[in-house]
């Protein structure tokens, strides 16, 4: 299951299904606000982005289920997987948390992003929207509600850092990321009792973008290890 980041939708993953093959599922999560949920209201506050989540996922299924939670949506599948190891649900085997500062190291205020320009400047200076979409009007009236809303609930996100989920847990990051290096990914060794790794990619914060093959690559490494394991 996949967790889109800020202003992000789940058609950030659509080619992940025809890379990863038609052994395994590919889901990913459609925050409100955007898209085909356009009409239901964002969420700003993390506790009201995971309920629903972690509710549609109380039923349990039959094969073993890996987060992937990119930017803010790593905090996302970090709760998530909390909410259903607590016995509300199938926790997930494993969660890959990508381009996100471990619970404890969170730096960003509410107090830093007053205005829309401050979110756009935060947006150009990460990448992952070209310099001409971000700069057309019709495209920023489309995306701000949804912006608005998520840098509200990652700013005001306050995790516990005594939890630590029971699933094995890696982290990716790119090699250039503006804000994080390996040593920062290896601090969420600690959020875990299960095994922990940590991968770097060449890139930005947004690497898995500009080097699809090679991310895709390690995951279904790491989805063929869950199968073996399921079936052993």
């Amino acid at each position: 299951m996949c967790f889109p980041h800020a202003g992000g939708a789940a058609n950030f993953f659509r080619s992940w299904p025809d890379a990863l093959g038609p052994r395994v599922d590919v889901v990913a999560v459609q925050y409100p606000g955007r898209h085909d949920r356009m009409g239901v209201p964002c969420e700003d506050t993390m506790a009201g982005a995971v309920t629903p989540i972690a509710h549609a996922l109380a039923e349990p299924g039959d094969r073993p289920t890996v987060f992937f939670g990119h930017s803010m949506g790593a905090a996302i599948a970090f709760e998530v997987a909390l909410e259903l190891e607590r016995g509300n649900g199938p926790a997930p085997r494993e969660i890959v948390v990508s381009a996100r500062e471990a619970p404890d190291s969170a730096h960003r205020r509410p107090e830093d992003f007053r205005t829309d320009e401050d979110i756009i400047a935060e947006v150009r200076r990460l990448g992952g929207v070209s310099a001409e979409l971000i700069d057309n009007e019709d495209f920023r009236s489309f995306a701000m509600p949804a912006l608005r809303g998520d840098f509200r609930l990652i700013t005001g996100y306050r995790p516990d850092p005594a939890r630590a989920v029971r699933a094995a847990l890696t982290a990716y990051v790119g090699d250039r990321d503006p804000d994080l290096s390996e040593e920062d990914m290896r601090a969420w060794a600690k959020y875990t009792t299960g095994d922990f790794a940590c991968r770097v990619f060449p890139g930005d914060h947004f690497y898995l973008a500009e080097r699809p093959d090679e991310v895709l690559a390690d995951l279904a490494l790491r989805l063929v290890a869950e199968r073996t394991s399921e079936v052993g």
